[in-house]
């Protein structure tokens, strides 16, 4: 328990001081609860008892109760510098991110899903991103939207290897149908 003491201080010091009393923790992740603060003041009029003086008196304790409340943070999801993946045409899928993507939860062991979505598709449903599914999750892609989706509970160190390992196809390479057409893909 920690105190402050105010020594001889004028009535209007310690109102001031106890309207300023703030709480705050440095943690990052506090442990939840209740948090109890008593405040009580002393005065030291002299007063003669059994022939002692300097006798103080203490006022009733006054409690201010605070709880505590976890925040579930959110997860961050981080590519480093700027991505920029190269695609050849006529290859199997093409990694995207590779070691640069990362995500950072600091208040959670595991995700629950992953959301990758190609923005521009110019060669419509021959584009498509795909991955292998680690854990306990299940992946899906559509190709109307774009959506790939990772979906279950699996550690963080699981969604950062799905992550790394996006990868993006397009199947348009044959005389038929023409070469890929070169617009920069948003990912």
């Amino acid at each position: 328990a920690a105190g402050v003491t105010l020594d001889k201080s004028k009535r209007e010091d310690f109102v001031l001081v106890l309207k300023s009393a703030l709480f705050s923790s440095v943690l990052e992740e506090p442990t939840p609860g209740t948090r109890t603060f008593s405040f009580q003041v002393v005065d030291e009029e002299d007063t003669i008892v059994n022939g002692n003086s300097a006798v103080s008196s203490m006022s009733e304790a006054v409690v201010s109760i605070i709880n505590v409340l976890p925040v579930n943070d959110e997860p961050v999801v981080s590519l480093g510098a700027s991505v920029v993946a190269e695609y050849k045409e006529g290859t199997g899928g093409q990694v995207i991110v590779g070691g640069a993507g990362d995500i950072a939860d600091n208040d959670n062991e595991t995700m629950v899903s992953l959301t990758v979505i190609l923005v521009n598709t110019p060669d419509g449903v021959d584009e498509s991103l795909s991955v292998d599914a680690l854990g306990g999750t299940s992946v899906s892609y559509d190709a109307t939207t774009g959506v790939l989706l990772i979906d279950g509970e699996a550690s963080v160190t699981d969604y950062i290897t799905m992550l790394q390992g996006v990868k993006y196809t397009n199947t348009r390479f044959d005389s038929d149908r023409g070469n890929p057409d070169t617009t920069t893909r948003t990912i």
